[in-house]
């Protein structure tokens, strides 16, 4: 009879052990959650301050412009601008989205490019404009990267291909495409390329190039790309780079 109540009760103690271990699993459980939600919520929150800090020098740069006579200088103003404008737009997404390690490039694409038409040489209101991204999401540095790429680049074709750029057909409209397609070997392809009336090659190998293009280039080695160029008939950038 004793040995069968010391069984019950060892019985009893393990079933108590057994509990307090899934109250105690319970309670970690409860806390790597809790844990895991104050680090979403701090993650969003920086990039919703770096978002608006940026803005703000825009904003800066904005009021800073309307004291420019100098339209060189009215111009380089404006084009820091959209170089801070791509950057705060991947802070943006990234805020906006639960994937705070990468982005949707395809929609960062839309966006940017459809500021940079809404913001530059609005006296060319008739340029088509592409754009054919492939489904990718990429890491924060890569996205501000070629951001910053592709704003130098479409910016340039905006400003410059289609002035005074006279078609012997009428018909013919004027074409600016952005697209990014996946390669072999993890390797991405950017091309930026436009139908105007072309680019000069001297300036992509001139030390004293346009601080655009010196931006393009450093940009590039940054991701490891490779930048091929095409300009005799409209102008047609090329970047492969490996995906980061």
């Amino acid at each position: 009879m004793l040995n069968k109540h010391i069984k019950e009760i060892r019985n009893l103690n393990s079933t108590i052990i057994d509990v307090n271990d899934i109250i105690s699993k319970n309670k970690t459980e409860d806390r790597l959650e809790s844990s895991e939600k104050e680090k979403e919520i701090l993650i969003k929150e920086i990039h919703h301050r770096v978002k608006n800090n940026l803005q703000i020098i825009s904003s800066l740069l904005n009021l800073q412009a309307q004291y420019i006579k100098d339209k060189d200088s009215l111009n380089a103003f404006h084009d820091s601008q959209n170089r801070v404008r791509a950057i705060a737009l991947v802070h943006e997404k990234l805020y906006q989205t639960k994937n705070f390690a990468k982005i949707d490039f395809p929609d960062y694409v839309r966006d940017l490019v459809s500021n940079l038409v809404s913001t530059i040489n609005p006296g060319v209101p008739d340029v088509h404009v592409g754009i054919d991204v492939e489904e990718l999401y990429l890491s924060m540095d890569l996205a501000i990267n070629l951001g910053l790429i592709i704003t130098e680049l479409v910016s340039n074709s905006l400003k410059h291909a289609f002035k005074n750029n006279k078609r012997l057909n009428e018909d013919e409209t004027d074409e600016l495409l952005v697209s990014l397609k996946s390669q072999t070997n993890s390797r991405l392809k950017l091309k930026v390329t436009d139908n105007g009336i072309g680019f000069d090659y001297s300036l992509i190998v001139r030390k004293n190039s346009t601080l655009g293009l010196q931006l393009v280039q450093g940009f590039v080695e940054q991701i490891k790309g490779d930048l091929s160029f095409r300009g005799s008939a409209g102008s047609e950038f090329e970047i492969i780079f490996p995906i980061l």
